[in-house]
C-alpha cells in the first residue's frame, strides 16, 4: 500500500479528472483575459522543508537569477498570515501566474498536494519530481520542468507566456475543464483506512449515480485507479485473502522495500 500506481493498492495524494457538465460553473465562462491582468506578480512557491533531497532550494535559486520568483514559508522571503492558509493560498492565485509545486523528493509516482491544490486555482503549476506526471495531468495543463534543460530555459518559458496572454490564457482554459482531487495526506476514510481498501469490501455498482460520491468521483480519472477499482466487483476476497502472504506484505508497506522513497 503506497502513494505508486503499481503498487498493490495505490494510495495517492490526489486524483485529476475531467469535469462532469454539471460541475461546470460560472467560473468556467469568466473571463480570462481580465484574470489574467489583474495579476501583477511572476513566480511563488511555498517551501517550509529546507534543503530537501531534490534540491529544490537550488533549482529556485537558480531560476530566481532569471525570473522573480516570491517563496512563502520557512525557507523564504514572504511569510504566510499564522494559522491563515486559506487566505494565503487566495492571495497567490489571484496575484501570482505560476506557482512552483516542487516536491521535496524526486520519486516515482511521488506528486503531493502541492500539485494538486494549486492545479484548482487560477494560475499555471509548474511541478517538478515524478517522473510520471503525465499519467496524473494532461500535458497542455501544467508545466513540468523536466521538459527544459535549465532553470533558465524554463524562465525563458515562464517570460514567454507572460508576455503573450493568448498563449497563457490558452493553458487556464485547457486546465478548467479538470479537477484535482487531493487530501493533505494520501486518500483515507475516516477511521483511517484507506478509501481504496474499503472498495475491496463492497462490489462496485452497476450503474454509477451521484450518490455514490467515492466511487463516482473517480470515473474519468486519468490514471489506471479507476480501472484497478472496477475489476473488484469480480474480486474474491476470501481466496485473495488465504494465499495472501501477510510477513511479506507487512514489510514492503511498513518498511518500504522496493522503494526509494
Amino acid at each position: 500500500m503506497t502513494y505508486r500506481h503499481d503498487s498493490d493498492i495505490a494510495r495517492p495524494y490526489g486524483l485529476i479528472r475531467r469535469k462532469q457538465i454539471y460541475e461546470i460553473t460560472e467560473h468556467e465562462f469568466g473571463d480570462f483575459a481580465a484574470m489574467f491582468r489583474s495579476k501583477t506578480k511572476m513566480v511563488a512557491a511555498m517551501v517550509s522543508n529546507c534543503g530537501a533531497a531534490s534540491r529544490r532550494d537550488d533549482y529556485i535559486r537558480e531560476l530566481s537569477r532569471h525570473v522573480q520568483v516570491d517563496v512563502y514559508g520557512a525557507c523564504g522571503n514572504r511569510q504566510c498570515p499564522r494559522g491563515d492558509d486559506s487566505r494565503c493560498f487566495q492571495e497567490i492565485s489571484s496575484t501570482y501566474k505560476f506557482y512552483l509545486a516542487f516536491e521535496s523528493s524526486i520519486c516515482e509516482d511521488y506528486i503531493t498536494e502541492k500539485f494538486f491544490r494549486f492545479f484548482n486555482m487560477d494560475l499555471i503549476v509548474v511541478a517538478r519530481g515524478s517522473n510520471q506526471y503525465y499519467l496524473h495531468a494532461p500535458k497542455e495543463t501544467f508545466i513540468n520542468t523536466a521538459d527544459f534543460q535549465s532553470p533558465k530555459l524554463l524562465a525563458e518559458r515562464l517570460k514567454y507566456l507572460n508576455n503573450r496572454p493568448e498563449a497563457y490564457i490558452k493553458v487556464l482554459k485547457a486546465k478548467s475543464e479538470y479537477m484535482a482531487l487531493f487530501q493533505d495526506w494520501p486518500i483515507l476514510e475516516a477511521d483511517g483506512h484507506t478509501r481504496f481498501h474499503h472498495y475491496a469490501h463492497e462490489a462496485l455498482p452497476k450503474r454509477f449515480d451521484i450518490l455514490d460520491t467515492p466511487v463516482f468521483l473517480l470515473h474519468g480519472t486519468l490514471n489506471p485507479l479507476f480501472s484497478w477499482l472496477k475489476s473488484l466487483e469480480n474480486f474474491d476476497r476470501q481466496t485473495k485473502a488465504d494465499n495472501l502472504d501477510h510477513e511479506n506484505v507487512y514489510n514492503r508497506v511498513s518498511l518500504g522495500s522496493k522503494l526509494n522513497c
